[in-house]
């Protein structure tokens, strides 16, 4: 790794460690700051960074698709916070909503007309399931046994997902009656880490093939920061393309 590749890795733990330290300083869920919980957090900053990293460097995107790639830097930024105040219902939420941003930003990239009735008239908006049957059968997408995985695995984890969200059973209520409790230790997260890393890693994936061109333009020193989180398979894939 050269100068710079140390550098960069530097200056993702060090800001990582000054947010949690920052946390700590002001006593906000201090039972998460085990060192096992750490671990997990700083996997979901990675994460976020990755993604946001990537995301800044879209510029050949139509403006009117530009917001919904940003909302999946958001939520994956988000998602991180809410782990930290055990806000487990809101890390279900910017989970399923990073998915939804995918399918948006991929559908609405090509579709700027239908962008603009949606602005005018909300209620007329394509549904999840015809998203996804979109991205599925997109010429880009679909050429690509990999790539149709991870849009299978992406559905399979929105549906999950939903069914915690809509409340099916007690189990997965969180009933707060107490301002305190919004800071409660997060519960499953070594759980909840495996559905993040499955989400992003998948968005990403897919993000980085939609973009080819930007995935092949990153440094040697950027490109490990994304590749790190993908499998051995997907790594090939891309590092195809190159």
């Amino acid at each position: 790794m050269s100068r710079l590749g140390e550098r960069l890795n530097d200056i993702i733990r060090e800001d990582f460690e000054k947010t949690i330290e920052y946390y700590k300083e002001y006593n906000i869920n201090e039972n998460i700051f085990n060192d096992s919980n750490i671990r997990i957090l700083k996997i979901a900053y990675k994460f976020a960074v990755a993604l946001r990293m990537f995301i800044l460097k879209i510029n050949d995107a139509p403006e009117h698709a530009l917001n919904y790639v940003s909302q999946i830097s958001s939520d994956s930024i988000q998602m991180y916070f809410n782990m930290i105040f055990g806000n487990m219902r809101a890390v279900k939420l910017h989970q399923r909503s990073l998915i939804e941003n995918l399918l948006r930003y991929i559908y609405y990239f090509d579709h700027y007309i239908e962008h603009l009735i949606l602005q005018k008239e909300p209620s007329q908006y394509i549904s999840i399931n015809g998203l996804f049957e979109y991205i599925k059968h997109h010429p880009m997408l679909s050429e690509n046994e990999e790539l149709c995985s991870s849009i299978d695995k992406l559905r399979s984890k929105y549906s999950e997902i939903s069914k915690v969200v809509h409340v099916s059973t007690i189990s997965d209520m969180e009933i707060i009656d107490n301002m305190i409790l919004l800071n409660n230790p997060l519960k499953d997260i070594d759980s909840e880490i495996n559905n993040i890393t499955i989400i992003i890693r998948n968005v990403l994936f897919i993000l980085c093939y939609f973009h080819n061109n930007i995935f092949s333009s990153l440094s040697m020193d950027e490109r490990p920061i994304i590749t790190s989180f993908f499998t051995s398979k997907q790594t090939r894939i891309l590092s195809g393309l190159i």
